[in-house]
């Protein structure tokens, strides 16, 4: 159960990230994908800083949002954790990309339970991507399965995620 303190800053995280679609750079529905794994992880009642991090993931990939913009809006440690889940555009390779990511939150439980969650989500349309890229995702998500398999067994989703993902 959030407190009431949480519940109003979880609301100004909703209000910072509909500003901030303004200026989104992706045709996809970011919002919507957002505030869905953000609700998704609500339910299950995870601290509300990896909530807000969860709606807050995709906006330095994919709006003029910036770290420093989190980090002076929601705190240090959501601004960690959205940089954490932040993919590197410059490596070419999107398994490199991928590996690259998942390699800097192996530490850090909060980040992997919120790429948990994203995961899941998009595979939930992995269908309508081409042959070729669905390939790619399932070879992503087999990787994170194995990588974070131990650490995240245990947590609330991991059975949800091993439904929706290992059922592509």
């Amino acid at each position: 159960m959030y407190t009431k303190d949480e519940e109003l800053f979880f609301q100004k995280a909703i209000v910072f990230a509909t500003n901030a679609m303004k200026t989104c750079h992706n045709s996809k529905p970011i919002l919507v994908h957002s505030l869905k794994i953000a609700i998704y992880l609500y339910k299950y009642e995870y601290d509300i800083d990896i909530v807000i991090g969860a709606l807050l993931h995709d906006l330095v990939e994919d709006t003029d949002t910036t770290i420093d913009d989190i980090k002076n809006n929601f705190g240090d440690k959501i601004s960690e954790l959205v940089d954490l889940l932040t993919m590197n555009f410059k490596l070419e390779n999107y398994r490199e990309q991928f590996i690259a990511n998942f390699d800097r939150f192996t530490n850090n439980k909060d980040a992997a339970i919120i790429r948990c969650a994203d995961i899941m989500d998009n595979a939930k349309y992995i269908k309508l991507a081409p042959i070729e890229t669905q390939q790619k995702v399932k070879e992503k998500h087999a990787y994170f399965y194995n990588k974070f398999k131990d650490v995240l067994q245990h947590e609330p989703i991991w059975q949800d995620f091993e439904k929706i993902v290992l059922s592509e």
